[in-house]
């Protein structure tokens, strides 16, 4: 969502694709960006692994290929310990493995 002056109100009731909802750590997971000269928040890639890796029919190919791109910036440490807090863990251990092998 572009932001600018002013206050913004964030909420977040998150959902993993396996049905298990969270107000936090996901929440803890909102970030403020600025690409290409536009401000904005997201979620973490770190964040976004997780939510990918829990897909019901498993990752989906251009999931895998974005991941491949921008693998080097996301700290899957704290990815690890994120899907680890929802139980996911798993998940996201394969994930890693499709995304870090090719």
């Amino acid at each position: 969502m572009p932001v600018g002056a002013g206050v913004v109100v964030v909420g977040i009731m998150s959902k993993t694709h396996q049905g298990r909802i969270s107000e936090a750590p996901l929440f803890r997971e909102v970030v403020f960006v600025n690409r290409d000269g536009v401000d904005y928040w997201a979620l973490s890639l770190e964040a976004y692994a997780v939510l990918q890796a829990t897909r019901p029919d498993g990752p989906r190919d251009v999931d895998l290929a974005r991941f491949r791109l921008v693998r080097d910036r996301v700290d899957w440490g704290r990815a690890m310990d994120l899907a680890e807090a929802l139980r996911v863990r798993d998940k996201l251990e394969a994930f890693c493995r499709q995304v870090c092998t090719r």
